[in-house]
């Protein structure tokens, strides 16, 4: 029988798990650079990943676009 609280203590220790993970992983990739470098690298990250969104979205576009053109009417 499973005690109460169980799974929600599973699932504080797997959230503590990720970010002590994601902490190393950050002081890994990090370490050597001052917090205003760190912190604007992680804004040029998170920039570089909107773009590569848009234009993965546009590309789409591109090809639906393309295959509406291509059928003979």
């Amino acid at each position: 029988m499973r005690r109460r609280g169980h799974n929600r203590q599973s699932a504080e220790h797997e959230e503590f798990a990720k970010r002590l993970i994601d902490n190393f992983d950050d002081k890994a990739k990090y370490g050597g650079l001052e917090v205003s470098e760190a912190q604007r690298l992680r804004q040029l990250e998170e920039e570089n990943r909107k773009l590569k969104q848009l234009v993965a979205e546009q590309a789409l576009d591109i090809v639906g676009f393309k295959a509406v053109l291509s059928k003979k009417w």
